[in-house]
């Protein structure tokens, strides 16, 4: 039996907003991290601040991501 894991709050949530930014602004460091990294004059850090749980069955959940 084989068990694959995918990383849905990066895959579908932090790694499309990044790439949001980066199509909007052309300049500067837009980063995904828990602290910051960057001092520039213009940086973006995104992080994420919570995760919940809103539904869960047998065969599936749904979850809510919250980040900053």
């Amino acid at each position: 039996m084989a068990i694959t894991y995918k990383n849905v709050f990066w895959d579908f949530v932090l790694d499309p907003l990044r790439d949001l930014f980066v199509s909007e602004y052309a300049y500067g460091k837009i980063y995904i991290a828990p602290e910051i990294k960057h001092k520039d004059p213009f940086s973006i850090r995104i992080w994420g601040n919570s995760a919940n749980k809103e539904e869960y069955v047998v065969d599936a959940h749904v979850r809510q991501y919250n980040v900053k």
